[in-house]
């Protein structure tokens, strides 16, 4: 009679675990799956800061301060065929809208949009 409730208590605790695990499985897949569509909508955010840091840093290379920046945002498109771009604003011309994306070889293009 020992022995058996012994079993009893280890298939028990066995079975606790198991039931554990497939609900931390569980969520861990659903966690995924939602980030995976989320990056699909609205695109990767590391990608999106990347993009916006290296626009950013070509432009203080090239001579503009942070002040003459009216904004520097990311865009994603996900039907576009360059699904990230960069949207710069200067201060001097808010009428202009600038586009920053990369080209094949991985070098900044820019487009300008009136």
């Amino acid at each position: 009679m020992n022995c058996e409730a012994k079993d009893t208590a280890q298939n028990d605790g066995r079975g606790r675990v198991l039931v554990l695990w497939r609900k931390i499985c569980s969520i861990g897949t659903l966690l995924v799956l939602v980030g995976l569509f989320l990056m699909n909508v609205f695109g990767s955010p590391v990608t999106r800061y990347m993009m916006e840091r290296d626009v950013t840093n070509l432009l203080m290379e090239h001579g503009y301060r942070e002040e003459e920046l009216l904004k520097v945002e990311s865009v994603y498109r996900k039907d576009e065929q360059k699904k990230y771009t960069v949207r710069v604003i200067f201060q001097d011309k808010p009428e202009t809208v600038y586009y920053y994306y990369y080209d094949i070889n991985h070098v900044l293009q820019v487009k300008k949009d009136y």
